[in-house]
């Protein structure tokens, strides 16, 4: 698959990130792509955190939530796996979602 759009920018520019970013675009508008899960894993841990401070995770049921390993009022950490062969480009990967989070 290329990794160029037909206009020639790569797909994974500053504009393509910004796209991926941005909360303007509805998630109908986005292709799958590493940004996107980048975006997803990001928006979750930052959901839980305001859920913590709002005081909505708190009116929880909180043997629901242990069930769920998430303690009331606690940030619920996020992981990405990257998996795959050798040769695959999970080190690319990698890197192409830290670009996105930092």
């Amino acid at each position: 698959k290329s990794l160029f759009r037909p206009d020639g920018e790569s797909i994974y520019s500053e504009d393509e990130m910004l796209f991926y970013r941005t909360k303007q675009s509805t998630y109908e508008e986005k292709r799958p792509h590493l940004f996107e899960i980048a975006d997803r894993a990001y928006s979750a841990l930052m959901d839980s955190v305001k859920e913590g401070q709002s005081g909505g995770i708190e009116n929880e049921d909180p043997v629901l939530l242990m069930e769920d390993h998430h303690v009331p009022g606690k940030v619920q950490n996020q992981s990405i796996i990257i998996s795959g062969e050798s040769g695959a480009g999970k080190t690319e990967a990698t890197k192409i979602i830290m670009k996105f989070l930092a």
